[in-house]
């Protein structure tokens, strides 16, 4: 089974020497850097070229050129995905509120060192799904790690989620998503609804997607027979919609 995609990242930095750096720190610690740019303008030209935006995008703020790191790090968070975090070597109070009041995924001080680096990486990913989560619960939706990646999913889509091992695959009307996760860990990421019901050690069945209902089994909507578990459900009544 392939493993999941590693996070992307985007780095904007004037200085050769600390581009390099950045990149080489990166490629090191399993991101996949997917380019970078010594100037605001040209950063956002190639953002905007890419199919899938970065999971990060790394900015200096002091960027040559007539545009600084404040102007894209606003591009950036008004019209794609990514978490912004900003890097700095001036303690310039107004740039620092300019941050604050933009609500970026994070900034760090130049100098810095590796894992200061990293960690500021990771505390910028959980912010940013934790903000995709919030926009997507009122969808009735939500945003799920699999092995391509984010993926939205809509839970009245779901039919059933079957556990593989350290897998689980969330098998939809029309698509099959697969997340390196336990049965019991993906039923909390998704806060599923009453009308999901565990009736195997393997499946959690949504019960707005049964076909039809047998003594001791039942057969969802894709035609999937599932033969129903006593420790997990008492009887067969409590499976209709």
């Amino acid at each position: 089974m392939k493993g999941l995609l590693k996070q992307t990242v985007y780095v904007v930095e004037d200085m050769g020497v600390t581009r390099a750096s950045l990149l080489n720190t990166l490629s090191r610690n399993n991101f996949l850097v997917m380019g970078s740019a010594a100037t605001a303008e040209t950063a956002w030209m190639e953002l905007q070229s890419f199919k899938k935006c970065p999971n990060v995008v790394l900015v200096d703020i002091n960027l040559k050129g007539t545009k600084n790191g404040l102007w894209l790090g606003n591009k950036i968070m008004n019209h794609l995905k990514s978490a912004v975090v900003f890097l700095t070597a001036s303690s310039d109070k107004k740039h620092l509120r300019e941050i604050t009041e933009m609500q970026a995924a994070g900034y760090i001080m130049k100098p810095f060192n590796n894992p200061t680096l990293l960690t500021m990486i990771d505390m910028a990913l959980r912010r940013n799904e934790d903000k995709v989560q919030d926009a997507a619960a009122a969808t009735n939706s939500v945003f799920v790690k699999t092995r391509n990646g984010l993926q939205k999913i809509n839970l009245e889509e779901i039919i059933y989620l079957q556990s593989e091992v350290n897998y689980v695959h969330i098998h939809l009307l029309n698509n099959v998503h697969t997340s390196r996760s336990k049965l019991i860990e993906m039923k909390e990421v998704l806060n599923l609804p009453s009308n999901f019901i565990r009736v195997h050690r393997r499946y959690i069945i949504n019960k707005k997607q049964i076909k039809s209902l047998h003594s001791q089994s039942l057969t969802m909507i894709d035609d999937l027979e599932i033969v129903w578990s006593k420790k997990y459900i008492e009887s067969s009544s409590i499976l209709y919609p």
